[in-house]
């Protein structure tokens, strides 16, 4: 089935795992067990298969997907693969070198509405499928495969200028188990791999592009449900046992980006290391989170910029957690956005300060919230959200806030901070609209007078705005430990004053 080779072009990842001592399964079984998941998820899966001798024959399959509210039909048809018995248990499932399939989506009143080829190269060596029936391992390589999508086309608009080609190098792994859950385990190796993409539009501007992507390992679990999917109750599916979890890392992006516009051209180009990128989905709730180091960039657009907009961005995180179905009480939320090490180029620096008088050592920024929130309805329940009136009640509630870490670093200040509130979500007198909080924060802020010294002196601020900008300094903070350094603590009371430092400012 020609979504079995596309998994491991698109998710590019882990080790192959030596294979261990399996029960036997024929070529029924193998055919049976890929089939599964699309029919979970609620596929219709055509196949003719032909029995010759030792082998099964499909000479075409056709999948195709009833989109919900009668908005049309998804379908994916390829020409077949041949699934041979070992006479060791195990199965050969080989695909002909040169593999084509046809995507095309239909509405009901417009007809056939968008529709694109694939085409497959070096994607012909044999995968190996060994296991029992209703639990398949398929286990495979591929070197210097190519895939392409050709043909891309809008009935009104005609046959579109898009591409994209890759090549790939790499292995896979993955696991079919049926049942009422199907679940699928994948993991992928990539030593290589390559998109090179081309747009154009009707104006005339162009746009391609090339990404290369060095190793990599990615694991990904699946759990369908199956008959149980609906696409426009996500959260009904989720409770059902619905589930996904990826986790991929250890690879080098580097990519470069040309666009054209009449006679300007734009040039991009970014280089990284994806140490993670991780997303979890589940009854439970959704959390990504990403860490990437040594990001570069560089953009140019001559003549209109004589200089490359550059930099570097030494490390960055991100990471969010919340809940994605109505919640028994308040759960655990979170939030973290971090960029370490930001610098950027001279020519840059040289637009505002060419007599370098600003301190020019890399940026930080860190935000770091955690908390509890609870939802009272299902967001995924399209069906739902939909019949919402204004005056009903609100999705969900914010429990309790909680900042962490607060850093700001750069051009020679800092502000740093960490604080706490509760949220009293039946009073929305005290702060008109809005929930009620009580807490504090306290803050940090260093090198501040200096910043504003020298920006005044650079004649980017003036003497005046400097002056009002000292003075609310004055207010809202107390000198700390050191030199220009300035402390404060902001509270919230439970009856609605905020105070500064003990000052009462509301």
């Amino acid at each position: 089935m020609t979504y079995f080779r596309v998994f491991p072009v698109i998710l590019s990842a882990s080790s192959v795992v030596p294979m261990a001592a399996f029960a036997d399964v024929t070529a029924d079984d193998v055919l049976t067990n890929m089939m599964a998941p699309a029919r979970a998820f609620g596929f219709d899966v055509t196949a003719e298969p032909v029995r010759e001798g030792d082998s099964l024959r499909v000479e075409s399959m056709v999948m195709t997907y009833a989109l919900p509210m009668d908005a049309g039909v998804a379908r994916l048809s390829s020409n077949g693969f041949t699934l041979t018995e070992q006479g060791d248990g195990s199965v050969a499932l080989a695909y002909p070198d040169g593999m084509t399939a046809e995507i095309t989506f239909t509405m009901p009143d417009e007809g056939e509405v968008m529709s694109a080829s694939l085409t497959y190269e070096g994607f012909d060596t044999p995968t190996i499928a060994t296991g029992e029936p209703g639990q398949v391992t398929y286990e495979g390589a591929f070197e210097d495969a190519r895939f392409a999508l050709t043909e891309f086309t809008v009935p009104d608009e005609g046959v579109l200028d898009v591409s994209v080609e890759g090549t790939l190098t790499g292995t896979s792994r993955y696991v079919i188990t049926e049942g009422d859950i199907v679940k699928v385990a994948m993991s992928t190796t990539s030593d290589s791999m390559t998109f090179d993409t081309k747009f154009s539009d009707p104006e005339g501007a162009v746009s391609s592009g090339t990404q290369k992507m060095t190793g990599g390992t990615s694991e990904v679990e699946m759990a369908i449900p199956a008959g149980q999917v609906d696409l426009l109750n996500l959260d009904d599916a989720l409770r059902a046992g619905l589930m996904l979890v990826a986790k991929t890392g250890g690879m080098q992006v580097d990519g470069t980006t040309v666009t054209t516009v009449e006679d300007m051209e734009m040039r991009q180009t970014t280089a990284y290391t994806m140490e993670s990128n991780d997303i979890a989905l589940g009854e439970d709730g959704l959390s990504m989170s990403g860490v990437y180091t040594d990001f570069a960039f560089e953009f140019l657009m001559p003549p209109d910029l004589p200089f490359p907009i550059a930099g570097q961005i030494g490390r960055s995180e991100g990471r969010i957690v919340a809940p994605v179905t109505e919640t028994d009480g308040a759960v655990p939320v979170e939030l973290r956005m971090t960029l370490e090490e930001v610098s950027l180029d001279e020519a840059i620096w040289a637009l505002f300060d060419p007599q370098e008088q600003l301190p020019r050592d890399p940026m930080t920024v860190v935000l770091d919230l955690s908390g509890e929130a609870a939802l009272s309805r299902d967001p995924l329940d399209i069906m739902r959200m939909m019949q919402v009136s204004p005056t009903e009640e609100t999705l969900g509630r914010i429990e309790n806030v909680e900042l962490n870490e607060l850093v700001v670093r750069a051009v020679g200040a800092e502000v740093t901070g960490s604080g706490a509130f509760e949220i009293d979500n039946e009073d929305f007198e005290t702060f008109p609209g809005v929930p009620a909080p009580s807490g504090s924060v306290d803050l940090r802020v260093s090198g501040a007078n200096g910043l504003i010294d020298t920006l005044v002196a650079m004649g980017l601020v003036p003497e005046e705005q400097a002056m009002g900008t000292r003075m609310m300094l004055g207010m809202f903070g107390t000198p700390g430990e050191g030199e220009d350094v300035i402390t404060s603590t902001i509270e919230v009371t439970e009856d609605g004053q905020v105070l500064a430092n003990g000052q009462r400012l509301r």
